[in-house]
């Protein structure tokens, strides 16, 4: 066992109890053992087979998410139409890779008001390119 208090390692004995910090007598390392050297590689390829599996079923999964759940949405204001996925909060300008467009599901863009209007545009009115990002009714609104 690894105390990191110390640093260091000790051993513990399961059936006693008895902790020591010096290395007993009769200890014997898997690794000079044949047999539990044996036991721990076979243990390996196992886990190792099963972490395969496990990750390829989540990269499917994500690959799914990000296909799936796509909407085109015209914004009135900035006079163009961006991408958004409904599941991830993602918005892009251009469909992602790999998405069908007719599954890809058409939206009126939502006009959106500022607190204060005479900053937003100046800004819009100095800049070569502006995005914006705003937040409306819990869903990621994007103009230019």
């Amino acid at each position: 066992m690894y105390d990191p208090t110390e640093e260091d390692f000790y051993y513990w004995h399961q059936t006693s109890g008895e902790v020591q910090w010096e290395r007993p007598e009769n200890y014997k390392l898997a690794a000079d053992d044949a047999m539990m050297s044996s036991v721990i590689k076979i243990q390996s390829m196992y886990r190792a087979k099963h972490a395969k599996t496990y990750v390829a079923g989540k990269a499917e999964e994500k690959k799914a998410a990000v296909t799936e759940g796509w909407a085109e949405v015209a914004d009135a204001a900035a006079g163009c139409n961006y991408f958004w996925n409904k599941t991830t909060g993602e918005a892009v300008w251009e469909l992602p890779e790999g998405v069908d467009p007719s599954t890809v599901e058409r939206l009126e863009g939502t006009e959106f008001t500022v607190s204060n209007t005479e900053k937003l545009r100046d800004i819009l009115r100095t800049a070569r390119c502006v995005h914006i990002i705003l937040r409306h009714d819990g869903y990621n609104i994007m103009t230019e």
